[in-house]
């Protein structure tokens, strides 16, 4: 399974893949986006937006996973 922080750069079209504490940082904000009623792909979106570096500078052919996906992925780690 792929790096969460790889998962992020892709999905979000990132210059790079972001720091652990960066990747940790967007989790704590989609959730706390969650708990006020936004759905899980406007939280990812709009935390993507303010929390990692070079939001949507890139663009990747491989489709990238559901925040649902990632969530989990960063709550096993």
């Amino acid at each position: 399974m792929a790096d969460i922080r790889h998962a992020l750069m892709i999905k979000y079209g990132l210059g790079r893949q972001p720091t652990q504490a960066e990747s940790d940082i967007w989790f704590v904000e989609v959730e706390k986006l969650k708990r006020q009623g936004v759905s899980s792909e406007e939280a990812g979106r709009r935390a993507a937006q303010a929390q990692l570096p070079g939001f949507k500078s890139k663009i990747y052919a491989s489709e990238g996973d559901t925040v649902e996906t990632l969530l989990l992925r960063v709550r096993d780690k």
